[in-house]
C-alpha cells in the first residue's frame, strides 16, 4: 500500500511538472516540435535554457525520476506514467510520449547513433572481459545540403560557407557534450 501511494504521488508530481509550459518548451526544443503555445502566444524557452547542459540536465532529471518510479512495484500503475504532450498542427493528433521514452526520441530525431550491444571480443587479450551490454555511440553524419535548392546553390556559387546546417551551434542537433546525458538516460532504460 505504501509503494502504491508513493508511486501515485511521484506520478502526480511529475504530471504537474510536465504540464508546465516552460518545462514542455525544453523538451519541445530538443524534439524539434511545433513550439508550445500558452495563453495566446508561443512559450519562449525558460531563462538559461539556451545552455545545452542546463536544458539536457533538466530533461535527464525528469526522465530518470520517471524511469525509477516505473521500476517500483506495483506495475499496474505504470500506464499512468506522465506523458510529454507535443501539440501538432490543427487537424493532426497530438504526440503523446511516455517520459522514459524521450531520450531515445531525442537521439533518433538528430541522427545520433546509440545502441546497446554485447562487448566485442576482438582484441580480447588487451582488454578485460566486459559481461553484459556496452553502449556503442556515433555522432551524426555531417549535413547533406540539397544542391538543387536555389538558395543553397547561390551560396555555393558565391563561395559562401554553408555552415553546419541542423548541427549549427545553439541548435538542438549541434554536436555538444551534453548529448551524453541523453545517451546515459537511453542506455540505462
Amino acid at each position: 500500500a505504501a509503494c502504491r501511494a508513493a508511486k501515485s504521488f511521484i506520478f502526480k508530481c511529475l504530471g504537474g511538472i510536465m504540464s508546465e509550459p516552460p518545462v514542455v518548451a525544453l523538451f519541445d526544443f530538443d524534439l524539434m516540435g511545433q513550439g508550445v503555445w500558452h495563453g495566446g502566444g508561443k512559450e519562449p524557452l525558460p531563462p538559461g535554457a539556451e545552455d545545452e547542459w542546463f536544458r539536457r540536465g533538466a530533461e535527464f532529471d525528469l526522465v530518470r525520476i520517471a524511469y525509477q518510479a516505473v521500476r517500483v512495484p506495483p506495475e499496474d500503475l505504470n500506464p499512468s506514467v506522465p506523458h510529454l504532450i507535443l501539440v501538432q498542427p490543427y487537424g493532426t493528433p497530438h504526440e503523446r510520449i511516455k517520459l522514459p521514452d524521450v531520450p531515445r526520441m531525442v537521439l533518433d530525431k538528430h541522427g545520433w547513433i546509440g545502441q546497446n550491444m554485447p562487448s566485442p571480443l576482438e582484441r580480447l587479450p588487451e582488454k578485460a572481459v566486459i559481461t553484459g551490454l556496452v553502449l556503442h555511440m556515433e555522432i551524426p553524419a555531417p549535413p547533406d545540403f540539397d544542391l538543387t535548392d536555389p538558395d543553397i546553390r547561390a551560396k555555393v556559387e558565391r563561395g559562401e560557407d554553408l555552415g553546419k546546417g541542423h548541427q549549427e551551434d545553439g541548435l538542438p542537433g549541434a554536436v555538444h557534450g551534453s548529448i551524453g546525458l541523453m545517451y546515459a538516460a537511453a542506455a540505462i532504460q
